[in-house]
């Protein structure tokens, strides 16, 4: 009996866990939808909450707020980028880079201008409880892209990729841009430029 009850105890906090991760992957669709239609900045959970019929407290239950389901689909992006790092092994360490860079950005592709509009948003003068926050988010994002293209040396010279990494990702950010196909071509394009200047990653 004591096992039995044991089980089912077990069995609802699976069920439990499963529909919480289904209710959070259709509200960040749903948001993203919205966003899509009516611009980031003009996006409000109350509304994303009407449009899948639940209520709103249920929303706040996944999210605390609009800046966490925007850090929930950068997840997902993180997610692709990591799923690339099998495939990459074998290629240069520029070139491994260059494909998980790509992995990144295609990922947001299809809501490019509101995956922007998301980083704009984090960076606005006004919302300084999000700026602490998005530079770990960038240091455990290098950390991440640094692991999954095998790149292995110790310090100091660790150091010194994780500055370059920074910097060309930023500078890939403002050559993306928010549009797309188009936008990923610049940052390939600003990927390999940097990885022809730089001997230091090889």
């Amino acid at each position: 009996m004591a096992k039995s009850l044991a089980w089912k105890h077990s069995r609802g906090r699976t069920q439990n866990r499963e529909r919480d991760r289904v209710l959070a992957a259709r509200i960040v669709a749903a948001t993203l939808a919205r966003a899509d239609r009516v611009g980031w900045g003009n996006v409000y959970l109350a509304d994303v909450a009407d449009d899948l019929g639940v209520p709103l407290a249920r929303v706040q239950r996944q999210f605390r707020d609009l800046d966490a389901v925007a850090n929930a689909h950068f997840a997902d992006a993180l997610n692709a980028m990591l799923a690339e790092s099998p495939r990459v092994r074998a290629r240069a360490p520029a070139a491994r880079l260059e494909a998980l860079l790509g992995a990144w950005f295609e990922a947001l592709r299809p809501h490019a201008n509101t995956s922007f509009a998301m980083i704009a948003a984090k960076l606005y003068p006004f919302h300084p409880h999000h700026w602490v926050p998005l530079v770990f988010s960038l240091s455990r994002l290098i950390q991440w892209l640094r692991d999954a293209a095998f790149l292995r040396e110790g310090h100091p010279r660790r150091s010194a990729e994780e500055i370059v990494l920074s910097s060309l990702f930023a500078a890939a950010l403002l050559a993306w841009r928010g549009e797309g196909q188009a936008g990923e071509r610049r940052v390939r394009a600003l990927v390999n430029r940097v990885f022809q200047m730089l001997s230091m990653i090889r």
